[in-house]
């Protein structure tokens, strides 16, 4: 098996923390010239609601992640249990493009507030 040039076929992981605060439907923002993001590990606390993407090529216009067939990049909230943590993986070539990401609670066409400050953690490789 190739190793791509990594000690022991190991890939460099990293992981990030990006936080919705209580009365709002977006997080903050993560620079991926450092990471990758594949997955995405929600809370066991949380409001009912997808979880969206908003993606930026400058850190300050944000727009809906829609993937190539026209649909917008969300897990449903039907997913996302209340009271249970769940981890997902995220499609490389909807992020890979991206230079920020943020997390959004909801739809692009319904956000939802999250009640309280939730934190939400992304795994990746280092870019």
């Amino acid at each position: 098996m190739p190793t791509f040039g990594f000690p022991h076929g190991a890939l460099p992981r990293a992981t990030a923390t990006l936080t919705i605060p209580a009365g709002q439907s977006a997080s903050d923002a993560l620079d991926t010239a450092d990471m990758i993001p594949l997955g995405v590990i929600t809370p066991g606390a949380w409001t009912a609601a997808a979880l969206s993407f908003q993606v930026s090529a400058d850190g300050s216009t944000w727009i809906p992640l829609y993937d190539q067939y026209g649909s917008e990049v969300s897990i449903p909230s039907s997913a996302i249990p209340t009271g249970a943590a769940r981890a997902f993986s995220i499609a490389l070539a909807n992020v890979a493009a991206w230079r920020f990401i943020r997390l959004v609670s909801g739809t692009s066409a319904t956000p939802v507030s999250q009640a309280a400050s939730r934190s939400i953690v992304l795994l990746g490789v280092r870019a």
